[in-house]
């Protein structure tokens, strides 16, 4: 081989290396993660995940988490594993930070849907795919509107709910399944469906309880853009 086309070729590789370094420190953010005691294998691989983009991950058991531990963060958020009866919904529901989960019980806590199971949220099976509805919105992650596939197996449950209709709440994908709301946001300010008011960006995300081993590349996609977005809003990454 060519020397200079070698050399050439490895300062390439370091310049990347250094650029993938840098974009990953510039664009880190300080996290709190509230899952149940010890972390089961969905929570392993979203922390991991997390922490490989350069962002710092502090994990706090539900039974000890309080509003305290939001202090100098950059977002909350909770694990379909916390316990209901901690209560995390009403501990987290007035933080002035984005809040984000996949956990369809606690969008009641946290006022986001209405309290009645399988009317204003719940969890659903028998589903690989979603449909994107707002493709120009950063939680599509760029993918185009219409049917994308998103699961391995239709053995997973994905979790939906039910926000407000309101121009403050921007429904981004739904189940094709009575086009219940699998990715949406409430805006800082927004009004909640229990009438009170965000006070940062919250968001849900459908992952629900599925194994990360039935998750494709498009899944993979959505959850970054969730975390990117929770964090660094509309800012283009």
């Amino acid at each position: 081989m060519n020397s200079h086309v070698s050399t050439r070729s490895r300062c390439a590789g370091v310049l990347l290396a250094a650029a993938f370094f840098i974009s990953n420190q510039l664009f880190a953010a300080d996290i709190l993660y509230v899952a149940h005691l010890s972390l089961n294998t969905q929570d392993t691989y979203v922390v991991n995940r997390l922490r490989s983009q350069g962002h710092t991950v502090t994990v706090v058991a539900d039974d000890k988490a309080t509003v305290a531990h939001a202090s100098g963060k950059a977002m909350v958020v909770l694990s379909m594993s916390v316990d209901l009866g901690k209560n995390l919904g009403t501990t987290f529901k007035n933080v002035t930070i984005p809040v984000v989960t996949w956990n369809d019980e606690l969008q009641t806590q946290l006022g986001w849907t209405g309290p009645t199971k399988n009317a204003h949220y719940g969890r659903s099976d028998k589903i690989t795919s979603i449909i994107i509805e707002d493709p120009t919105h950063p939680l599509a992650a760029g993918f185009a509107a219409g049917d994308l596939t998103i699961l391995t197996d239709d053995d997973e449950h994905l979790g939906w709910g039910i926000p407000n209709s309101s121009a403050q709440v921007t429904v981004v994908a739904i189940l094709p399944v009575n086009a219940r709301k699998a990715i949406y946001e409430y805006k800082p300010g927004a009004t909640l469906h229990d009438g009170s008011i965000a006070a940062a960006r919250r968001i849900f995300f459908f992952l629900g309880d599925t194994a990360p081993d039935q998750m494709n590349e498009n899944f993979v996609r959505l959850m970054d853009a969730v975390f990117d977005y929770a964090a660094y809003g509309n800012l283009s990454i």
